[in-house]
């Protein structure tokens, strides 16, 4: 019965943040914002001749999302965009890791709390102690990546 009950409670808590993400995005590419594509990346192309376009992404860092999107949308991807398409999957898979860590420190504390046999509190406190050094990790993978993007792209 008490396995029964920790399944049903991990599924839940999965699934309620499964909704999240899924209403959130249909994608996870980029998506641009509402606006004709073609006509967005010939302004692009037409004022940053073919060297300069990374130019571009320096100067407009909030509307690179936009750019990634449109490219993917007409299929006119560059190789300079290479470096921040990486990054952005890079980025979004971190993201996901830090999800499934906090997810996991909600299934120790529910471990440690309810668990009436002392292997079931030690249980508990290993989860939420993995569960944290995997959140430090997302954490510290995150600004690394942040460091090198900045680096290869500055």
């Amino acid at each position: 019965m008490k396995k029964l009950i920790e399944i049903t409670l991990v599924a839940l808590i999965f699934a309620s943040f499964s909704a999240n993400a899924a209403m959130a995005a249909d994608t996870i590419l980029p998506e641009p914002d509402d606006r004709n594509c073609e006509a967005f990346l010939d302004t692009i192309e037409s004022e940053y001749p073919i060297g300069s376009q990374q130019n571009w992404m320096k100067e407009n860092q909030d509307n690179a999302n936009d750019l990634l999107g449109c490219a993917i949308k007409t299929g006119r991807i560059h190789l300079w965009m290479i470096p921040y398409y990486i990054a952005y999957m890079i980025e979004f898979i971190i993201s996901i890791i830090g999800l499934v860590s906090v997810l996991f420190v909600m299934l120790g504390g529910y471990f440690y709390a309810w668990g009436g046999v002392q292997e079931d509190k030690e249980k508990g406190k290993k989860t939420v102690m993995y569960a944290l050094v995997g959140l430090a990790l997302a954490a510290l993978s995150w600004i690394i990546v942040n460091i090198i993007q900045t680096q290869l792209t500055g």
